[in-house]
């Protein structure tokens, strides 16, 4: 995050080792300890950005979108400029349907750098949310124009255009999410979506089919397959 923190003293250098250990824990999916490890971090160097950030990543990750926000707006008060954390800020207002403050966050993260694909792609997301859709398509456009090879933003473009009715673009552009990432359970749902909606049945049973090959625990998926297969008596689960 190019802070620039001194851990030249005993404190923080032992703050630094906590931090390290946090981020393993976080990395094993231990989150309840990775935030008490980066909490004792912190307690040593309350201005430790890293930690607050990763503090509320890992609340993002327990679905707790309250304690993260309080996380993040902790760390904002070290770096106001952070487009990392601005856009993290985002996406736990956006949990919290609090879209307003998402819009806005995700906006000043890109006004610290406009080049950051995420937050073009979780301004999307949240403009989506909050009924712009044609501003969302911008939104995810402008991360694609940056990283062609970007599977969420094509993925959510498409979801997207298939909620405008816009099939035959939403079609391509999750076939493209697909293409780049052959095992994109949730592109193979939305494209499933996009073809039930066009009337193609049969291909909507085998991108529903798809879907569960990458996640067997889809339950959309699964009940839209079903869907299809009571259409398509030929198609076996």
């Amino acid at each position: 995050m190019n802070q620039e923190n001194n851990f030249s003293d005993a404190k923080s250098q032992k703050a630094l080792k906590l931090f390290e250990k946090g981020i393993s824990l976080q990395n094993n999916g231990d989150h309840k300890k990775a935030i008490d490890t980066f909490k004792e971090a912190i307690l040593l160097k309350p201005n430790f950005l890293e930690a607050h950030n990763n503090t509320g990543l890992s609340y993002l990750a327990l679905l707790d979108a309250p304690k993260a926000e309080l996380s993040f707006l902790e760390a904002c008060k070290i770096d106001s400029r952070n487009s990392v954390i601005l856009n993290n800020l985002g996406v736990a207002y956006r949990m919290q349907v609090k879209l307003d403050e998402a819009i806005s966050s995700h906006k000043k993260s890109l006004d610290a750098n406009p080049n950051y694909i995420e937050a073009h792609n979780n301004l999307g997301a949240a403009l989506v949310a909050n009924g712009n859709a044609d501003q969302a398509v911008d939104s995810f456009n402008n991360a694609i124009k940056i990283k062609s090879d970007y599977a969420e933003a094509h993925n959510n473009l498409g979801n997207t255009l298939t909620k405008q009715g816009k099939l035959d673009l939403a079609i391509k552009e999750l076939e493209e999410a697909i293409r780049i990432r052959p095992e994109y359970g949730q592109a193979y749902c939305n494209l499933g979506n996009a073809l039930k909606d066009m009337g193609k049945i049969g291909e909507a049973a085998m991108a529903y089919g798809s879907a569960l090959d990458a996640n067997p625990l889809d339950s959309i998926s699964y009940s839209n397959f079903l869907f299809c297969n009571h259409y398509r008596p030929g198609i076996s689960l």
